[in-house]
């Protein structure tokens, strides 16, 4: 009981509530009745402690179980949270802001060069008398100026009672005009919300945001990003855009926008079933495990609230995270949730590419080429170039090279002559550039190959790119290359085993033994498991 005592007191006097509900609810199990009591009353006492943003199904699933009070509010205007990772303090801090007229701005001791913050929110405001008083106590040691877009957030909301910060986390060095200036640490402050405040949207610097990021919200000015928090007003219209952006082939730009809205409360459980489906589909595409992990797992529960397209599309993605972790059992459960032949033909296209997937991970060549022949047959005109440059990498894996050629050609021809959503159209034309360029490799035309793939490598590490990369490493055997982008971008996942395969097929024997490795390849030859690898 000393134990568990100590720990609560050790992380709540270290600013994480979060790990102190943890620590509490796992010790729920104990074996001493003096320490399940302790843990009980941790977590009634915890309940209004915890903030908004920190606040998930999981802690209300336990509290519900306990019978506990739901949570008092807990947020109020003028408040908002910034990250903090300094040393082995990583928490996050509440500031508070009053608004007053006359007088002076008012800041914590040492604290005076935010004073910034405040006269960009005047600016914004167009309120010039307004005065501010902030109360905050971080770390020492901090230097403080990256809670300057929080301040000024802050100061907007104790000033305009609507600007509702409750979900919201925020970083960056705020000028007197109001831009957001660049700051350090945002991996590391977006492992702190996904831990403390996993229902957070993370305004960041627009400079500093991370690539393919998920749940951040990159912003230049202080204004944008008052803008950006406007449109939660409005819950219809920001999936109206959020699907829109998808429906171009935009979809990290609508995973960009989907992922602050996971935090409103107002979507229903389909919609917020359909904004997961986006943000696993951008995962799915940026091979970024830790969000996969996520998005998958809740939108797994929210299954039953969706039909027909929406149906199918998320089961579609789900068995795609499947895949890309080498779990074809669990692609297979996923993807019996809804038999193929219980699906309107329309929609059937959804599942058809997983299932061809699933089909090429068990070297189950034919039947993958079978499933990619029923989806070309059924795909509306928009969607036929994408049909048939994945039938032509169907059509490569049981050596039908000049077929497969074919194909990706005709692709090409397609999407370059017929009108298409101009996202779509740009994405979907490297991707057939690629198939292009296996196909060509595959017939042994290599400098025609080489010359498709000058299309799609200017950024490189971007998909297509990698592999439009890894691909010229194996035509041109440039193994140093294949190693740079091995320890580059080859670090978990099906990244990793890309990368793997194009080492080992130049002649890597330690990629190969790592490769054969994974369970799925055991007892295989090299070649064959690279055939068998998706993508």
């Amino acid at each position: 009981m000393t134990t568990l005592s100590l720990g609560l007191t050790r992380l709540l006097a270290s600013g994480r509530p979060d790990r102190a509900w943890d620590l509490a609810e796992g010790a729920l199990g104990d074996a001493d009745f003096r320490v399940r009591v302790l843990a009980h009353r941790a977590l009634a006492d915890l309940i209004s402690i915890l903030p908004p943003v920190g606040w998930t199904d999981r802690h209300r699933a336990v509290a519900e179980r306990l019978k506990l009070s739901s949570p008092r509010a807990s947020w109020s205007p003028g408040e908002a949270l910034f990250p903090v990772v300094h040393g082995a303090a990583s928490r996050l801090v509440k500031v508070t802001v009053r608004a007053r007229f006359g007088g002076e701005d008012q800041l914590p001791a040492e604290r005076e060069h935010l004073a910034a913050s405040f006269a960009a929110a005047r600016r914004v405001l167009n309120e010039p008398d307004l005065r501010f008083e902030a109360n905050f106590a971080p770390s020492e040691g901090w230097d403080g100026a990256s809670a300057g877009l929080a301040l000024a957030l802050a100061a907007v909301s104790a000033a305009r009672a609507g600007v509702d910060l409750s979900l919201v986390v925020a970083t960056g060095e705020v000028n007197a005009a109001g831009d957001v200036l660049n700051v350090g640490q945002i991996a590391e402050k977006q492992r702190l919300c996904r831990e403390a405040a996993p229902r957070a949207t993370l305004l960041t610097p627009t400079g500093e945001a991370l690539a393919l990021a998920l749940g951040v919200l990159p912003v230049n000015t202080l204004a944008e990003a008052l803008e950006q928090l406007g449109r939660w007003q409005d819950p219809e219209e920001a999936l109206r855009r959020v699907l829109a952006l998808e429906r171009d082939g935009r979809w990290k730009e609508a995973a960009q926008r989907a992922g602050p809205l996971l935090a409103d409360p107002r979507y229903s459980a389909y919609q917020l079933a359909s904004l997961l489906t986006v943000c696993l589909a951008a995962a799915n595409h940026s091979a970024d495990v830790a969000n996969q992990a996520t998005f998958a797992s809740t939108l797994v529960d929210l299954l039953d609230e969706l039909d027909g397209s929406a149906l199918a599309q998320a089961i579609g993605h789900l068995a795609v995270r499947a895949i890309d972790t080498f779990n074809p059992e669990r692609a297979d459960e996923v993807l019996a949730f809804v038999p193929l032949h219980s699906v309107k033909a329309r929609h059937r296209v959804f599942l058809l590419g997983p299932a061809a997937l699933l089909n090429t991970l068990r070297g189950e060549h034919v039947e993958a080429l079978g499933r990619r022949e029923q989806a070309l047959k059924i795909a509306p005109a928009d969607e036929r170039p994408r049909a048939l440059g994945d039938l032509a990498d169907a059509l490569m894996r049981v050596d039908r090279g000049e077929e497969a050629l074919a194909c990706a050609q005709e692709a090409l021809r397609l999407v370059e002559t017929t009108a298409h959503r101009q996202g779509y159209q740009v994405r979907t034309t490297s991707f057939l550039r690629l198939h292009l360029a296996r196909a060509l490799g595959r017939v042994g035309r290599r400098d025609e190959a080489l010359a498709a793939l000058a299309h799609i490598r200017q950024r490189s590490g971007d998909d297509p790119a990698l592999r439009a990369e890894l691909l010229h490493a194996e035509l041109t055997g440039d193994l140093p290359a294949a190693q740079s982008l091995h320890q580059t971008f080859g670090s978990t996942g099906i990244v990793r085993a890309l990368t793997l395969r194009t080492l080992a097929r130049l002649g890597d024997a330690e990629a190969a033994r790592a490769l054969l490795a994974l369970p799925v390849f055991g007892g295989l030859t090299v070649e064959e498991a690279a055939r068998r690898l998706p993508y």
